[in-house]
């Protein structure tokens, strides 16, 4: 059974292995489109606000990226594909 933090916090090893794992999917889907495979990508730019987990979320995933070997480009005019995401604070009830 899984155990969860007391409160609404993970620890913070707890949160950032979940927000690997999440970068890590997002490039396996990647790799097993076969129409992508070698293709550029640009991992589309932040705003100017964001939060604390968008920015440690966007180093993740371009470091997974690299690790799965896609070409990661600095300019989007050099990618063929552009790679984004959003992200959402969800609350959660007490999960005790």
């Amino acid at each position: 059974m899984v155990q969860h933090e007391p409160g609404s916090y993970q620890k913070k090893v707890e949160a950032v292995e979940h927000w690997n794992r999440m970068a890590s999917e997002i490039c396996q889907t990647l790799a097993t489109k076969t129409n992508l495979l070698g293709k550029s990508i640009y991992l589309k730019a932040l705003p100017a606000e964001v939060s604390s987990f968008e920015a440690a979320y966007w180093k993740l995933l371009k470091v997974q990226l690299l690790n799965w070997s896609w070409r990661v480009v600095g300019d989007p005019r050099d990618a063929q594909l552009v790679v984004s995401f959003e992200s959402q604070l969800v609350p959660h009830d007490n999960r005790e």
